[in-house]
């Protein structure tokens, strides 16, 4: 069964859901896209039936809103602890710290921030909630200078997002401080299978502007990186379901790896691939891979000929998060036209409401090795190019 929810759904996901029938928990959100005569859309009990009668049943859904409805509706099961072992990062590090041995780690709460002196931990460290999503409120920090302004940059920031995500999305009342680890960054989807066995979706590396730059802009993957990358993923995942065993189990993964080749973890966010319907819908054009079909009928891709479909081509993901430093009030468009102009080959643009959403939209793109700078170019943009902003800003972001 798949539960919808905001911030949003793609065009990919209803037709696929329209395409294999599959079961839609009934609300606001999947009454306004289906009608019960196309999918089986399906209220709360009766969707509880649904689940009892098909165990060991599949859930999924795009949206983190969705935990609520899981947690509240299925505490018969192990799944809402399972949830809060991943999506809490503090007792995700609690209950894998055998396997991560040398990861420095403190939890804090919010209310004792302000009162924090820098010297009692070791620098670089990024802090961030210990539930998040999106690197929200999420910095990294050096000095008690850029921590003392951190703090009143991220007290201004939850005043605004707090209204937009559930607690068990975002819960700003405990933080967590970690080591930063210098690498490179990666995130995947993967899912465990019916008999417990982990599978890797799609690898995708996060690309850094610099060592301080800790946003969500690009995303590439390549025959390379998969090739490279995959069985070391898929041996970590190994590890994990040895420490708590898993079936049917989906989610997106985030690590780092770092000069020695040491993996840490950064986080497991379960039920769910990357968000916003970004690395499964994007999967399907990079390796012709429909994770949300692999994932519901046990499929185990095989991935020479997944990666030989990618040739040489970079596949890239890229997060237009208002990095413009102005306030939202103050722009009054955004040209997406000039955005697409930058790039060879645009495979598809999601705009979206970035007066309520803090993205103006997605851009996925197909880019030749030898263009890597249209990559480079947009990931050091401010945006601020691409924006009509009031004569006189009335607002100014801190």
């Amino acid at each position: 069964m798949i539960i919808l929810d905001p911030p949003y759904v793609s065009e990919f996901l209803i037709n696929t859901i329209l395409e294999n029938q599959y079961p839609v928990l009934r609300n606001s959100l999947s009454e306004s896209i289906f009608s019960s005569d196309l999918v089986p859309l399906l209220d709360d009990k009766e969707a509880l039936t649904y689940l009892l009668q098909n165990k060991p049943f599949r859930l999924y859904t795009p949206s983190e809103h969705s935990i609520n409805w899981i947690v509240n509706h299925l505490s018969y099961t192990d799944i809402p602890d399972k949830i809060n072992t991943y999506k809490d990062k503090v007792r995700f590090r609690q209950r894998f710290a055998p396997l991560f041995p040398s990861m420095f780690y403190r939890e804090i709460p919010f209310s004792e921030l302000e009162k924090l002196k820098v010297d009692r931990f070791p620098t670089p460290f990024v802090l961030k909630p210990a539930k998040g999503f999106f690197s929200m409120a999420v910095v990294r920090i050096e000095s008690q200078q850029e921590f003392d302004h951190a703090i009143k940059k991220i007290k201004k920031e939850i005043e605004k997002l707090q209204s937009l995500y559930p607690e068990n999305v975002l819960d700003t009342s405990h933080f967590i401080i970690e080591q930063y680890i210098p690498g490179k960054e990666f995130a995947f989807d993967a899912y465990f299978d019916s008999r417990g066995n982990p599978v890797i979706l799609n690898i995708w590396q996060h690309l850094f502007s610099s060592e301080h730059d800790v946003s969500d802009r690009v995303y590439i993957t390549s025959a390379e990186i998969v090739s490279q990358y995959r069985e070391w993923f898929q041996n970590v995942l190994n590890q994990i379901k040895k420490w708590i065993p898993l079936f049917n189990f989906p989610m997106h993964v985030e690590v780092r790896i770092d000069a020695h080749g040491q993996l840490y973890p950064i986080e497991i966010n379960p039920f769910r691939f990357g968000g916003w319907c970004t690395t499964a819908d994007m999967s399907f054009h990079a390796y012709g891979l429909n994770l949300y079909h692999a994932y519901f009928n046990d499929i185990h891709p095989h991935w020479p000929e997944q990666i030989k479909k990618m040739k040489d081509r970079i596949y890239s993901i890229i997060v237009l998060d208002n990095s413009t430093g102005l306030d939202t009030r103050d722009i009054i468009h955004f040209n997406y036209d000039k955005l697409l102009s930058n790039f060879e080959k645009p495979v598809e643009l999601r705009k979206i409401d970035y007066k309520t959403w803090p993205v103006f939209g997605f851009l996925f793109t197909e880019t030749r090795a030898e263009r890597f700078f249209e990559l480079e170019k947009i990931l050091k943009s401010d945006l601020m190019e691409y924006v009509e902003t009031r004569k006189e800003p009335s607002h100014k972001k801190e």
